[in-house]
């Protein structure tokens, strides 16, 4: 993956979870296996909600923010051993 796959990746998933949390979503699960990439929109998105959760003030979480810190850091990991 490339840096600009990986900053592309970074501001996709943080997207993705604010929007989650400004309806009152938790994801709960955020890992790569439930990243996808939409050809049609050109980003990754978000998949698999069957952890999520609905609560009332959803800003007061940041686990899934974390989680989207140990993405990065798997991905970038993954591409400095030489996988891409």
């Amino acid at each position: 993956m490339s840096m600009d796959e990986c900053k592309s990746l970074e501001h996709d998933l943080t997207e993705a979870v604010r929007v989650c949390q400004t309806v009152g979503v938790i994801h709960r699960d955020i890992a790569i296996r439930n990243v996808l990439w939409n050809d049609d929109s050109m980003c990754f998105v978000l998949c698999d909600f069957s952890e999520s959760i609905i609560v009332n003030d959803a800003q007061q979480y940041s686990a899934d923010y974390e989680d989207i810190e140990g993405i990065l850091r798997e991905v970038r990991s993954n591409r400095a051993a030489g996988h891409h």
